[in-house]
């Protein structure tokens, strides 16, 4: 959770614990403005792959949620023993 209300969400990288990588896979939403989300889940405004991505925020704005509608832990950023780089901003 956050101490302040973030205005734009994103990743930027993955470790598999060698190695960075850089996230720019096709169509990977890698940010999220957050001034567009709402309480309800809206498709295509999380992270992720394509527009198989959902996201919303929590009623005080300050924590941001996103979830792969397929249900894939990959295409949310969600593989077991990899590293994520994530930043937010307000």
């Amino acid at each position: 959770m956050f101490d302040f209300v973030p205005q734009i969400v994103g990743i930027i990288a993955q470790s598999n614990g060698d190695d960075i990588a850089n996230i720019a896979i096709g169509n990977t939403n890698n940010t999220i403005l957050t001034s567009y989300l709402t309480t309800e889940s809206i498709a295509g405004a999380g992270l992720g792959v394509d527009s198989r991505n959902a996201g919303y925020k929590s009623a005080d704005g300050k924590t941001i949620f996103w979830y792969c509608t397929a249900n894939n832990i990959s295409m949310q950023f969600n593989s077991l023993g990899v590293i994520y780089y994530y930043f937010a901003i307000g």
